[in-house]
C-alpha cells in the first residue's frame, strides 16, 4: 500500500517509518505541509500518516482541508498522549489516532484495517472500448495495444492482463483479480503469480522496445499490479519533497 508520512519530531517519524518499511508499504515522505499536498495531488497515496508531533495548530486546519478533497485518502494522526490532542485530530477528519510511544502492534493494526477499505474493489462499470493511459492505448474493441501508435504485438494472455489494468488506471489490481481474469485462474498459487509475473515482464519489454519507458506497469509487492498514470522521473532512494526541491521517486518491484 502507497503510505505518505507528514515528518514531525524525527524519533517518532523514524519508528513510523520503519515499521512502515518492515511491513512492505511504499513508503513516501514529506516534511512540510505543503510538500504533503503535493504528494497528494500527485500520487494519490492510499493512507496519510500525520505526525503531529510536537501539536501544531496547523494539523488541524490541514485534515479539514482535506476532508474537503475529492480524493483524500485514509488518515492516521500520531501525537502525544494529551487525550485533548486525540480528540481535537479525530474531530478534525483523522479516521485513526495513536498515542506515541505506539503500542506494540497498534499501528499496524490501523493501517491494516484501514487499508482494506483503502483497497477494497470498486464496483466496475461496463468495459470501455479504448482506455488511454499517456501514451499507452488499450483498444478492447479490436484486441489491440499500441504505443504512440505503434502497436505492440502481445499475445492474447498479455493483452487480457494489459486489458485488466488499463480498466484500473492508478489502481492497484489484486494478483489473485488478474489470474482470474486474464489468465482463468482460480487458485492465485505459487505456479500462477510467477506465470503471471513472467507475463508482466514481457509487456514492459515490449513497451520499451516501442519506445516507451518502463514505468508503466508496477509490481506492489504482496498485492498485485498497477497500470501508473504518471510518469515517474527516477527510483534512487525513498521518496522524499523538500519544500523548493523536486520530487525523487521510485516504486516497488519496478522493471
Amino acid at each position: 500500500m502507497r503510505v505518505l508520512v507528514l515528518e514531525g519530531d524525527r524519533a517518532p517519524t523514524e519508528e513510523v517509518t520503519r515499521r512502515l518499511s518492515a511491513a512492505e508499504h511504499e513508503v513516501i515522505s514529506a516534511d512540510t505541509r505543503e510538500g504533503a499536498k503535493s504528494f497528494l495531488r500527485a500520487l494519490e497515496p492510499h493512507l496519510l500518516i500525520l505526525v503531529a508531533m510536537p501539536f501544531q495548530a496547523w494539523h488541524p486546519e490541514l485534515l479539514g482541508e482535506l476532508r474537503a478533497w475529492e480524493h483524500t485518502p485514509y488518515i492516521v494522526a500520531i501525537t502525544d498522549p494529551d487525550p485533548a490532542n486525540l480528540v481535537t485530530l479525530l474531530e478534525a477528519g483523522a479516521d485513526a489516532c495513536c498515542a506515541y510511544p505506539l503500542a506494540a502492534g497498534l499501528l499496524e493494526a490501523q493501517v491494516l484495517a484501514l487499508g482494506r477499505r483503502a483497497l477494497a474493489p470498486v464496483p466496475e462499470g461496463p468495459i470501455p472500448e479504448i482506455v488511454t493511459v499517456r501514451e499507452l492505448t488499450v483498444d478492447n474493441a479490436r484486441y489491440q495495444v499500441s504505443y504512440a501508435g505503434t502497436r505492440l504485438a502481445l499475445t492474447p494472455a498479455e493483452f487480457r492482463i494489459l486489458a485488466c489494468l488499463a480498466r484500473r488506471p492508478g489502481r492497484v489490481v489484486a494478483t489473485e483479480t488478474l489470474s482470474s481474469e486474464a489468465l482463468g485462474s482460480s487458485t492465485g498459487g505459487k505456479q500462477v503469480k510467477d506465470v503471471l509475473r513472467v507475463h508482466v515482464r514481457r509487456i514492459r519489454n515490449k513497451i520499451r522496445e516501442a519506445g516507451g519507458s518502463t514505468d508503466y506497469v508496477w509490481n506492489i509487492r504482496g498485492v498485485g499490479y498497477m497500470l501508473e498514470r504518471r510518469a515517474t522521473p527516477n527510483r534512487s532512494g525513498r521518496r522524499r519533497l523538500v519544500e523548493g526541491a523536486g520530487v525523487e521517486d521510485d516504486r516497488l518491484e519496478a522493471p
